[in-house]
């Protein structure tokens, strides 16, 4: 773990570096009505993750190559939720293009303590797989003295 050096901030707060963890991976199958649904664990609290990057895959057997095309209509809805519910207001990314995409986020989804990242597909061929891999910073919120 990398524990950067300790700084001063004598007014307001900001967030501190405490790590890059191991990216976050999970496959699910995708279910009889072609949708497929995957949980982060909840941020601990007190800290933050900064999701700076994932990559989404959809492939007809569980770590296979992704497939050659995805349905018409297919997508994939990022949300940041508290309690594993997709509410519009919560949207915070998605493609229509959710067979293979990397979505490398110039402004980082920032998700607090006691919060998840919940990916959504829909319009997917039942029985294949869909896979997601996020690379994201630890960090802790720092308040001035």
């Amino acid at each position: 773990m990398f524990v950067p050096e300790q700084i001063s901030i004598s007014q307001g707060s900001g967030l501190l570096l405490v790590d890059y963890p191991d990216d976050f991976e999970n496959t699910v199958k995708v279910a009889l009505d072609g949708t497929a649904s995957i949980l982060t664990d909840a941020v601990p609290l007190g800290y933050y993750w900064r999701a700076e990057r994932y990559t989404t895959v959809v492939s007809s057997s569980p770590g296979g190559a992704p497939v050659a095309t995805t349905p018409a209509g297919a997508a994939l809805a990022v949300y940041k939720t508290s309690d594993g519910t997709a509410r519009p207001i919560k949207y915070r990314d998605g493609t229509a293009a959710p067979g293979l995409d990397v979505a490398d986020n110039q402004q980082p989804i920032t998700v607090p303590g006691g919060m998840s990242l919940l990916f959504q597909w829909s319009g997917l061929t039942a029985g294949t797989y869909a896979s997601v891999s996020m690379q994201y910073a630890l960090l802790r919120r720092v308040d001035g003295e």
